[in-house]
């Protein structure tokens, strides 16, 4: 059964790396795949500490931490809502994200078109 449930982790985790490589190329293109695949396993760590075990629930938390903050889940009312005991953990783990201060969102959102200007 340990076999099988490490085969299942080390698919998952390169499931993970191929996603983060796919869809955010831009935040993970200077990290080798070593350095990557270790981030996601110390990220997995890190979610299950929040009781998420789903695998879609795991791939947002993960996303949000190397692509927002590395330490989102340690803020307040983050840590908060993601210890809610809501019962899907898809709905916990956007409600955190919520949560997020907008100063922590800054450095990954656009600015609105037009503001480039008027801060010039």
């Amino acid at each position: 059964m340990q076999a099988f449930q490490a085969m299942m982790e080390r698919d998952f985790v390169a499931r993970l790396c191929s996603y983060l490589r796919r869809e955010y190329t831009d935040v993970v293109q200077a990290l080798d795949d070593d350095v990557l695949r270790l981030h996601v396993k110390e990220a997995l760590q890190r979610g299950r500490s929040h009781g998420l075990h789903w695998e879609s629930s795991l791939a947002v938390f993960i996303a949000t931490l190397l692509v927002v903050d590395p330490d989102f889940d340690r803020y307040p009312a983050v840590a908060s809502a993601l210890h809610s005991g809501e019962p899907d953990e898809n709905e916990l783990v956007l409600r955190a994200i919520q949560q997020i201060p907008s100063t922590a969102w800054d450095s990954v959102l656009p600015e609105p078109e037009g503001e480039e200007e008027t801060a010039r």
